[in-house]
């Protein structure tokens, strides 16, 4: 899967899941600049991304999601396994 293809389908994930327009979403987005960015929303984050790709996200990379840029690279990475 292209990088381009993962940043779309994960901006579409991250809209629903913290409720915000997809092309509002910057490559720093993050807890801090997301007010609906909480340890609840992260689980369903993380759900909803092994969902939408077909993959398992290792505990330590859920841990290392920290940004929309970040998220998006481990996914890449993860397709780029499977």
């Amino acid at each position: 899967m292209e990088m381009t293809d993962v940043i779309s389908a994960v901006r579409e994930v991250f809209a629903d899941i913290f409720d915000v327009e997809a092309d509002e979403l910057k490559s720093n987005a993050s807890p801090d600049s997301l007010a609906n960015w909480d340890s609840l929303s992260h689980l369903k984050l993380v759900n909803a991304l092994e969902e939408r790709f077909d993959i398992e996200i290792d505990p330590e990379d859920q841990i290392d999601m920290l940004t929309f840029e970040l998220v998006c690279d481990i996914i890449h990475s993860r397709m780029s396994v499977n």
